[in-house]
């Protein structure tokens, strides 16, 4: 059973507080154990009241949730604490425990109250901040912890800076109150920031603080490393301000329902913060799908499988050099060309400039190396590997011809940390992207009907046909499998 601790305050509204971090909760399929501390009297324009609850009543339910009677959390979440006694309560408290601790340190309310006073914000940085594994504040939020005026990107890594400096372990510093054309969170470690950017919304909604934090917090206790859990996170609060619903009132609230993700939902990520207007342009794929997508790693493959009818393949040549390595992609390229095959070099970017290839594919410990807008001016097409969501983002910052997903299933090509996905994880990217998605990793001939339906343009194989026993009927089978004519036989 997965679950998570909410401390946070009740918000008579609904909006945000402890009630949107239910729903949020809800929507992950996550139990959520709550710790109210206090009852704030508001609804969705208008602040009343606070009403901090008594210290002792705030311990005795954090007491009843540490019992041997109850499960121990996954995360934990904190809110609104109104008051330096209740911070001294919770802090002691979650020393004990050994679970992942989110804090979102909620200071006015978006209906225009304050939630905490200037002693509860000096014990949350001296007493609470120590055992807090990643604090999540907006703008107003950073400027209040640091006592610095936040203006612009280069204010907000500074106050980060300022914020681990006050004994913070990581920090989420949320963009969303800076007044850009795109909304940019700042990540930042003591080793480690980046950016995750995605394009500003025409309007925000309530409680968007308190779902992202509770977000990340339910993804952490389904297994998920913290990078990904922020963009997991992102995901949804993006996707649910993108379909808010507007109060009669004028306030807008957070969507319900079932989430529907769209490529704008998905951030990039990037260690700069990225320009407006600053992506690369690959050139497309085509419109025809990528379908059948060998991945071989000579010239004589190649014309073996060009010939059977294959459009689309792969050259990964991992084991030459020098001039060996260099007339086996010409001699690749010159004859992929004059059949019109969408050919991929591998890795070696250089000489598929070099060369005038028709795309470059590569994977993500490749990307850092490579001169992707020498690529791009050169006009070839490029292809990104992707295991997991933190490369996803990484690969949306770049805007590639196309992505590919893996494993899908066990392989014994490459060891992996990430997958097997399986098939449903493929509509689950195809959501995310707006560039033709390519499966890959263990499917066979038999799985690539079911690999299209879910969303894929096109089934890359490495193994299943060069180790088959007869290499040409087993590509005959995955042509079929993808509806492409194999009757083309070049002379």
């Amino acid at each position: 059973m997965k679950i998570v601790w909410i401390i946070a305050g009740s918000d008579a509204s609904g909006a945000a507080g402890c009630q949107r971090d239910l729903l949020t909760l809800a929507d992950h399929e996550v139990h959520a154990c709550t710790v109210i501390t206090a009852a704030t009297a508001q609804n969705f324009t208008e602040w009343s009241s606070a009403n901090v609850l008594d210290p002792n009543i705030v311990a005795a339910q954090l007491d009843a949730l540490a019992s041997q009677a109850m499960p121990k959390p996954q995360a934990i979440k904190i809110g609104m604490l109104g008051s330096a006694a209740i911070v001294t309560k919770v802090a002691a408290q979650i020393a004990r425990q050994s679970s992942f601790v989110i804090l979102d340190p909620v200071v006015k309310a978006s209906s225009g109250g304050s939630l905490g006073s200037e002693e509860a914000l000096d014990a949350i940085k001296t007493i609470l901040l120590p055992h807090v594994d990643l604090l999540t504040p907006n703008i107003d939020e950073a400027s209040h912890l640091t006592g610095s005026t936040i203006c612009g990107p280069s204010d907000v890594a500074r106050a980060a800076e300022k914020i681990l400096a006050l004994g913070a372990r990581r920090v989420l510093i949320k963009g969303g109150h800076l007044t850009s054309s795109r909304c940019h969170d700042y990540y930042a470690d003591h080793s480690s920031s980046y950016w995750l950017t995605t394009d500003r919304l025409p309007s925000s909604a309530r409680g968007t603080g308190c779902a992202l934090a509770s977000a990340v917090a339910a993804n952490i206790a389904k297994g998920f490393d913290l990078p990904d859990a922020l963009i997991a996170a992102r995901i949804y609060v993006t996707s649910r301000i993108r379909t808010r619903v507007n109060t009669e009132s004028g306030a807008s609230l957070l969507g319900l329902g079932q989430q529907q993700i769209e490529p704008s939902d998905l951030p990039s990520r990037s260690d700069e913060l990225p320009l407006d207007g600053g992506l690369l342009n690959f050139p497309s794929c085509g419109p025809e799908p990528l379908g059948f997508y060998p991945v071989v790693d000579s010239f004589a493959w190649v014309k073996r499988l060009v010939d059977l009818g294959t459009k689309t393949i792969q050259l990964r040549i991992k084991d030459q050099e020098g001039p060996n390595l260099i007339n086996q992609i010409k001699e690749t390229i010159d004859y992929c060309r004059a059949f019109d095959v969408r050919l991929f070099i591998n890795d070696h970017w250089q000489l598929a400039i070099e060369l005038q290839a028709y795309g470059v594919h590569l994977g993500q410990e490749d990307l850092l190396a490579a001169d992707l807008p020498a690529i791009a001016r050169a006009g070839l097409r490029l292809g990104i590997s992707t295991h997991c969501l933190t490369e996803a983002a990484i690969a949306k910052g770049i805007n590639p011809s196309y992505v590919a997903l893996g494993p899908i299933f066990p392989t014994t090509c490459k060891s992996l940390r990430f997958g097997p996905h399986g098939l449903d994880k493929i509509n689950t990217w195809r959501q995310m992207f707006s560039q033709p998605l390519v499966a890959i990793g263990g499917l066979k001939a038999e799985d690539a009907p079911e690999a299209l339906r879910q969303g894929a343009s096109g089934v890359a194989v490495i193994s299943d046909v060069v180790n088959a026993r007869s290499p040409e009927a087993r590509a005959q089978q995955w042509l079929r499998a993808c509806g492409q004519n194999n009757s083309f036989a070049p002379n």
